[in-house]
């Protein structure tokens, strides 16, 4: 009976594990990271640009870093043993290879990117528990040439350039840091942010219009760290780009499902890279493993946020208010208030006051960009009103006499300093547009008076009344 007894208490055990077990795993496939807002998760389209096979025993098919330069399209493949690395070179319109390059030992070659201003590649890699940064250049026989390198700290995964800046992001993988002089003057890595959204596997970086493009994936399996939060049982691998301002805010997660490549339905592959070329197309590289495929995809869908620059129609003081034009890389959307142009490239708006501003302006898919403006050169009063009382009269004349007579005579500058006028009112003043302050401002003043006290005079002379 005892062991009766003990024998359904072990049976009840085990049920009631194997119980806990199964709505464990309910949980971890209702916890759907698709679901989770706070990932700002938006599902991009893409097309397949070119494939390569490679089903030799020598050769690592796996593909690591991968950058876009001025003429080509260049990827990093570890050899098998990951004693070296085979760099491919290939047309960056085309994506055909013209060369490969294996005498460089760049081992894992982690991430890559491009610096236009020196037409030269740059690569983050790792050899044991030694770690570098290194720069080279493609030659016209396609081979590296030029190679210059710099040992680091701690493991770089990714690295890309911001040729505004003039400086390098690098991910130690959550850690995103700005380096500067990685070859010339003092080297120098601050950090920036902690990309703390990130719980799948990370592997490079990509820089475009103030925001860094972080790729990551993760194998859909029971013992990965992310599962209860972000895993989708339908697939195998869950591709994502993190995209992040350079403060540290998650904009939004580019999610590439529904497509073969990525695991769906049973294939197994990866996300390895990102690259935003200078048009704001991102190019993404896969490793297909069942099939030995390397794979260049473009995303279809508009997910970059238009680069945008502001002109101010003068930095002068002024009476006659300021234009402000801000002017995209691509065609935007109207904004309330604002003129949009015949290309749609640029929006403009008259300020007749000061102003200090940040507006937010997007393109025709919504992308939305920010850009401040600041203004404070509009003069509050009006044109001639000198002494500030509202109006133009007799005493805007005497100011004017004052200051005339007081740059032209050393004996009475030094009697009435306080007869010269300030910057901000000759501009007030200048009546005449001719830059300076004299009888023409007075007589313009006096001609106003006139026809705005005399109906007859003002019929007489309409033009009198303009006072600009």
């Amino acid at each position: 009976m005892r062991k009766r007894i003990i024998t359904i208490i072990l049976i009840t055990i085990l049920f009631v594990e194997l119980l806990s077990h199964v709505v464990m795993a309910a949980s971890l496939t209702n916890k759907n990271w698709k679901n989770d807002e706070s990932l700002k998760l938006k599902h991009v389209d893409f097309s397949s640009i070119k494939s390569y096979t490679f089903g030799s025993q020598v050769v690592n098919f796996s593909s690591q870093g991968m950058a876009i330069g001025k003429n080509y399209v260049v990827w990093a493949q570890p050899t098998k043993d990951n004693s070296t690395t085979n760099i491919y070179i290939a047309n960056k319109d085309t994506y055909e290879i013209k060369g490969k390059d294996s005498s460089k030992k760049f081992r894992h070659a982690n991430g890559m990117t491009y610096n236009k201003d020196e037409d030269r590649y740059y690569v983050v890699y790792s050899t044991g528990s030694k770690h570098y940064i290194s720069s080279f250049k493609i030659n016209s026989s396609y081979k590296i040439a030029d190679v210059k390198t710099k040992q680091t700290s701690e493991k770089y995964i990714g690295i890309a350039y911001d040729p505004g800046r003039k400086c390098y992001y690098v991910a130690a993988y959550r850690n995103i840091k700005k380096v500067t002089n990685i070859f010339s003057g003092t080297y120098k890595v601050e950090n920036m942010f902690k990309a703390s959204k990130i719980d799948l596997t990370m592997q490079d970086i990509a820089y475009f219009g103030n925001r860094i493009y972080y790729s990551c994936y993760e194998y859909g399996s029971s013992n990965t760290p992310y599962q209860e939060k972000y895993y989708n049982s339908k697939e195998k691998h869950s591709n994502l780009i993190y995209v992040y301002k350079l403060d540290g805010t998650l904009e939004k997660t580019l999610y590439l499902a529904n497509r073969s490549i990525n695991g769906y339905n049973g294939v197994d592959g990866e996300i390895e890279d990102v690259y935003v070329k200078e048009d704001g197309t991102i190019v993404t590289l896969y490793n297909v493993y069942t099939t030995k495929k390397v794979v260049f995809y473009k995303i279809k869908t508009d997910v970059v946020p238009p680069i945008l620059s502001i002109d101010y129609s003068t930095t002068e003081f002024t009476n006659q208010g300021v234009t402000v034009t801000i002017s995209a890389n691509e065609k935007l959307k109207s904004l309330p208030g604002w003129t949009l142009s015949s290309d749609a490239k640029k929006i403009s708006c008259k300020y007749t006051e000061n102003a200090e501003e940040t507006i937010g302006v997007r393109d025709a898919a919504g992308n939305e960009s920010t850009i401040s403006i600041k203004i404070e050169n509009i003069l509050d009063s009006m044109a001639g009103d000198l002494n500030d009382n509202g109006q133009l009269d007799s005493g805007d004349i005497i100011k004017i006499y004052r200051h005339i007579a007081q740059s032209n005579n050393a004996e009475t500058a030094a009697q009435h300093p306080d007869w010269k006028l300030s910057d901000e009112k000759i501009i007030q003043g200048d009546l005449n547009k001719n830059n300076q302050i004299d009888m023409g401002d007075a007589i313009k003043i006096q001609r106003y008076m006139a026809a705005n006290n005399n109906p007859e005079v003002a019929q007489k002379h309409p033009d009198w009344l303009v006072v600009e």
